[in-house]
């Protein structure tokens, strides 16, 4: 699967939303980017460079593949032939959406969660 960019890297504050949020904003001097409404999940979106940096204010889920722990997030060029590679290799994912974003996630064998989206 043909990666185009390090979209977003996740991470979860877990009632530390605001001090996490000064944190990364005064040491990166970040910007703050419109965050989509995510049902029962507060948090901050930050520019960082050409990625972005997202602050999850949410108890992690604790499956086996936890959307709402840290995570990072790539792009593909085809999500469609990336969810066909991950079902040719046996490699399980879950499948979600925000809004018309299309999410694939996957874990790696250590177990990190990484998130796929289709480039835009």
């Amino acid at each position: 699967m043909k990666v185009v960019r390090v979209q977003h890297v996740s991470v979860n504050c877990d009632g530390r939303l605001e001090e996490t949020r000064s944190f990364y904003a005064d040491l990166f001097e970040t910007e703050e980017l419109e965050r989509p409404v995510i049902p029962g999940i507060s948090g901050s979106w930050l520019a960082l460079g050409d990625a972005q940096l997202h602050l999850v204010d949410a108890k992690p889920l604790g499956t086996p593949i936890d959307r709402a722990g840290d995570h990072w997030c790539v792009e593909v060029t085809d999500l469609d032939a990336a969810r066909a590679e991950l079902e040719k290799s046996g490699i399980p994912y879950d499948e979600g959406a925000q809004g018309t974003v299309v999410q694939l996630w996957i874990n790696d064998p250590c177990g990190r969660t990484i998130e796929l989206q289709q480039a835009r």
